[in-house]
């Protein structure tokens, strides 16, 4: 054996002499690695898988997990509603009543050949919207034109109450003059209502 051959097994045997506890452990677990190379390799013999019943299984039926249970009366019913087979359904989930939907809240729209369709409803409500609007501005305009007429003279408080003179005659809040009721009296001004519009009257002398 050549010198150059021989070094590292010498270099090995120092190693094994300078720690002798971790040659010992190394050389246990190479034992037990060839151990189990052999078992599983060498002395093993294949086994085909095979499947049955365990031990003291029901074979007659289907197993049951809620019959050791204690169940309440609520979850009783539910168990016996999900066995129960599912029918069938003869309301059309997707249809939608037009009578539920009224067109001007509350004359129902109806779907007949005699009646108008959705826009031309639609249509007459919103010019029966802008009739409204018109004569309302017409009345608006006739309003004012006619408290044009009210001339107040003036304003003050006599006795802790709000007082004004319109046109010669004093009068308070509440008080009708000309068709006109009064509904506020400041300082030199008034605010009087007809026909549910309010206008304001100023003093302007």
């Amino acid at each position: 054996m050549s010198a150059a051959e021989a070094n590292p097994l010498e270099s090995m045997v120092r190693q094994v002499k300078a720690e002798p506890k971790k040659a010992v452990a190394l050389a246990i677990l190479v034992a037990v690695l060839v151990a189990m190379w052999l078992k599983i390799f060498v002395f093993s013999e294949p086994r085909t898988a095979t499947a049955g019943p365990s031990a003291g299984e029901n074979l007659k039926g289907p197993r049951s997990y809620t019959s050791n249970l204690q169940l309440s009366p609520a979850s009783r019913s539910l168990l016996e509603w999900t066995k129960k087979p599912i029918t069938g359904t003869k309301r059309n989930l997707f249809a939608i009543k037009l009578d539920y939907f009224p067109v001007d809240g509350a004359r129902p729209m109806f779907s007949g050949d005699d009646a108008d369709g959705f826009w031309d409803q639609l249509a007459k409500s919103l010019a029966a919207k802008a009739d409204q609007e018109k004569a309302r501005g017409i009345l608006r305009d006739n309003v004012r034109s006619k408290a044009s007429r009210l001339d107040l003279q003036s304003t003050g408080m006599f006795n802790g109450i709000p007082k004004a003179m319109v046109n010669g005659v004093i009068v308070q809040e509440g008080d009708t003059i000309e068709g006109f009721r009064i509904m506020q009296i400041e300082t030199k001004r008034i605010v009087v209502e007809l026909e549910g519009i309010q206008v304001e009257v100023i003093f302007k002398h």
